[in-house]
């Protein structure tokens, strides 16, 4: 499923492409790795966590990726979150441009786009 900010056509976004795939076990997809390496995807472990695996396209150091994969378990809270946070800012046009605003705010005052989950962003657009 396509997520993140690009999949939300109302807001600006990074040109990162964030792809959610859902798999029955994270372990399923270890063995893959060298052909994804191959097709230039690598492995971001320092970003992952207990329900997901992270794959990006590009330069993470140089800051020039093209495409994040994030690898979760299917019907795991990550990925309702997932599906459920675009589905939201799609439905809802104000709220998305309220995360917008927050993610310009978050870039200006911090010079780089943070680094959140759907559902870090979710409460901080619903304030709670």
């Amino acid at each position: 499923q396509h997520v993140g900010s690009t999949a939300v056509p109302t807001i600006q976004a990074k040109p990162i492409v964030d792809l959610a795939v859902a798999v029955r076990q994270l372990s399923d997809v270890e063995p893959l790795f060298p052909a994804l390496e191959a097709q230039g995807f690598y492995h971001a472990a320092h970003c992952d966590n207990e329900g997901q695996i992270l794959l990006v396209c590009g330069d993470l150091e140089a800051d020039t990726r093209t495409c994040h994969i994030h690898v979760v378990r299917a019907g795991s809270m990550e990925w309702r979150n997932y599906i459920n946070f675009r589905d939201y800012l799609n439905f809802y046009p104000k709220k998305a441009a309220e995360y917008e605003a927050l993610k310009q705010e978050l870039q200006r005052r911090y010079n780089l786009m943070a680094v959140t989950t759907p559902e870090e962003d979710l409460r901080a657009i619903l304030g709670r």
